[in-house]
């Protein structure tokens, strides 16, 4: 059987398995193709390493120690509330009224509030259920 002219992308890009959409292949191919390491690239706008410094300081360990940390954080708060899949569309694009965001917000406010509290962090202080409504417009 002949391949779909899908497929036959998906083979060029070098996908494997089944990715949902073209998309997908994609952004896939793009990843694999880039030369920037996004934790360093973190880690450097956060404040770490000056460019010209050859050696990491006690400072930049720390700085990625944080980043580390708080990827780890993001991570479990997204597997909580149901966003760490990146193929699907988040849920307020389907529920998009400002009563749908408000009680979006409060459910992330109510996973990211046990978070901090289970482990000992600050790193979402900012989000609030205001902060969804302003991003609501």
């Amino acid at each position: 059987m002949a391949a779909t002219r899908y497929q036959t992308m998906l083979m060029a890009c070098g996908v494997k398995g089944s990715p949902e959409s073209r998309q997908v292949a994609l952004m896939s191919r793009s990843r694999a193709a880039g030369s920037v390491d996004t934790f360093e690239l973190t880690c450097l706008l956060w404040g770490g390493y000056v460019l010209l410094n050859s050696s990491p300081t006690k400072t930049d360990t720390r700085r990625k120690d944080e980043v580390q940390k708080r990827r780890e954080a993001f991570r479990r708060v997204e597997k909580t509330i149901g966003t760490h899949d990146t193929s699907k569309l988040p849920f307020r694009y389907s529920d998009a009224s400002r009563e749908g965001l408000y009680e979006q917000g409060l459910r992330m406010g109510k996973v990211v509030f046990e978070d901090m509290q289970e482990h000992s962090h600050d790193m979402f202080v900012w989000i609030t259920p205001r902060y969804n409504l302003i991003n609501a417009r």
